[in-house]
């Protein structure tokens, strides 16, 4: 995508002055960097507020930061950051229907993943997030799917076998079983164990420090939808609320996914 590579320096040149005054973050989940990095950790609370809120255009311009930071102090944890960032913002656009900005960010999402995995092949992390971003040129080309679908089920296994704690690959196995059809493999029943272990993780770090997550938060309401998907609507009530509990403010899960929800089975429990 252009606007990364040429139009990117424009951007950093104008706006790095007033950047690097900030404490600039990115997402991470090892715990020890989020204590010892602020610059992970408040872009990360950045990018939780965008999320909570539904503010996408924000979540935009973190990446944007996110870059020009990366353009003036190179490291892999900052690419990670970056490749994250943009794996969560794709899967949105792709679920708002916006295509064609989808396959810009995913063009460059899939370089800067290489990249990461030259420098670091055994990162199960990054392998995770590589085998997704398969899945969103799936999802964006369902005839792919033949040849990429099997592809990324093959690499968020490989990351699983390298580190089973990884919580990327815990939720991208979670995710391939509740997303894909079922001639294809898909079990939204087992999804939900992966999910549940990956929440474990994210819980189980430093005591809890570091949950202020959006992917956390999403891992979340993917399990509240896999119960939904595997026809445990109690689950998935219980568990809207608890993400209620954990985040009030959670405008997808407060506004849309929790009333609907709730409708329904109220609706189907009068029918009884």
């Amino acid at each position: 995508m252009e606007r990364t590579t040429n139009s990117l320096s424009i951007i950093c040149k104008h706006k790095y002055l007033k950047f690097i005054g900030l404490f600039l973050f990115a997402l991470n989940f090892s715990v020890k960097d989020l204590v010892a990095n602020p610059i992970v950790s408040n872009y990360d609370y950045k990018l939780y507020q965008s999320y909570i809120s539904g503010d996408m255009v924000s979540w935009a311009k973190i990446i944007d930061e996110l870059n020009c930071y990366h353009e003036k102090n190179p490291s892999n944890e900052i690419l990670f950051s970056i490749v994250q960032a943009q794996y969560g913002y794709i899967g949105y656009l792709i679920g708002a229907g916006q295509n064609r900005l989808a396959r810009e960010y995913l063009k460059v999402a899939e370089e800067n993943v290489d990249k990461l995995l030259q420098n670091q092949p055994q990162n199960a992390d990054a392998l995770a997030i590589k085998a997704s971003l398969i899945a969103y040129n799936v999802a964006l080309s369902p005839y792919k799917a033949p040849i990429l679908g099997p592809r990324s089920v093959s690499l968020i296994n490989e990351a699983y076998r390298l580190k089973n704690s990884s919580i990327q690959a815990l939720i991208e196995k979670g995710n391939s079983l509740h997303y894909a059809p079922k001639f294809f493999g898909g079990d939204p029943e087992e999804a939900v164990s992966y999910y549940i272990k990956a929440i474990i993780a994210f819980e189980n770090q430093n005591n809890g420090v570091g949950l202020q997550s959006w992917l956390y938060l999403n891992t979340l309401a993917q399990l509240a939808l896999a119960y939904e998907k595997s026809k445990q609507p109690q689950r998935a009530l219980k568990t809207y609320r608890e993400i209620l509990t954990i985040e009030p403010d959670f405008k997808w899960v407060k506004d849309d996914l929790y009333p609907q929800l709730l409708k329904i089975n109220k609706k189907a429990t009068n029918i009884k």
